[in-house]
């Protein structure tokens, strides 16, 4: 008979060193937030339907992710990027909907992500792209479930927290802290002012569950490093952007989408101004090869 062959300690130290390490990076920390939000809204609602939804978004975005990759001869078949988009498309869809529906969502992510990028970036945020989409071709349900907009306010605590951490391992406080300082200003002068649409008026966006999607949104959509700028000034920019953006499409038109399209706007300027950017450091020549300098 064959013994057992143990796993020798050392390996297991590096692997587990490892696993340490790829939490620490922005993507791993979001991974470890995204878990503790679907327990702790499991915990809440007891229900696991929407725990089955986030595993079948996953899957379906990971495996659509690897077709793409061995089609393109990628050396890295699975992607960590194709798993948060799922994660947050899962806990973003409302339950009700039809597995149908969630595997288009995905679908429209990952086209994106592939389609319209910018070298091996993507334009938009994946997620919000696909959201914006689904709702506008049929009319796909969100209720953002995984910011505990249908549990009781005292859960928001924890997504305040874990959007906190979030928010400090991105680096992106001047973003989400000029978002949050204009988004919410802006509601509180066009609800003295009673301004906005009929159906759904700026106060409603000062207090659940209106309140959790935005909070939700800032923390783990808007934070999104690859289609949002690194520099402070130029992030104090997008999030004053994005916000301005978010209020007009609100008081113009309502809805649940105000803050997918306001990012996908924002993400449009952004990709704008970085090609005007690259082109002129592109038609910009060295003084020395004119014989200019000195």
């Amino acid at each position: 008979m064959r013994k057992n062959k143990r796993v020798p300690k050392r390996k297991q130290q590096v692997n587990l060193h490892s696993l340490k390490k790829y939490m620490s990076t922005p993507k791993g920390t979001l991974m470890v937030i995204l878990l503790l939000l679907s327990v702790s809204n499991f915990l809440a609602s007891g229900s696991l339907t929407g725990i089955f939804h986030i595993l079948i978004a996953i899957v379906f975005a990971v495996f659509i992710d690897a077709i793409v990759a061995i089609w393109r001869a990628y050396p890295r078949k699975f992607s960590d990027g194709a798993c948060i988009s799922g994660w947050i498309i899962g806990l973003i869809l409302g339950v009700q909907e039809s597995i149908w529906i969630i595997f288009a969502t995905v679908t429209l992510a990952m086209v994106s992500k592939h389609l319209l990028s910018h070298g091996r970036k993507p334009v938009f945020n994946p997620a919000a792209f696909a959201l914006l989409l689904a709702v506008w071709f049929w009319g796909a349900q969100e209720s953002w479930w995984g910011a505990f907009s249908v549990q009781s306010s005292w859960w928001m605590i924890i997504l305040i927290i874990t959007g906190f951490w979030m928010t400090n391992r991105v680096r992106k406080f001047p973003q989400v802290l000029s978002f949050l300082a204009t988004f919410f200003s802006g509601m509180l002068i066009l609800a003295i002012f009673h301004w906005g649409s009929v159906s759904f008026t700026p106060a409603d966006a000062l207090r659940p569950p209106f309140i959790n999607m935005t909070l939700f949104f800032t923390f783990f959509m808007l934070t999104d490093p690859p289609t949002t700028p690194g520099r402070k000034k130029l992030q104090i920019v997008f999030g004053c952007l994005s916000a301005t953006l978010s209020i007009l499409s609100m008081s113009l038109w309502g809805g649940q989408i105000y803050l997918l399209l306001a990012l996908c706007s924002a993400n449009t300027i952004k990709f704008l101004f970085d090609r005007i950017q690259k082109r002129r450091k592109n038609h910009v020549l060295p003084t020395k090869s004119l014989g200019l300098s000195e």
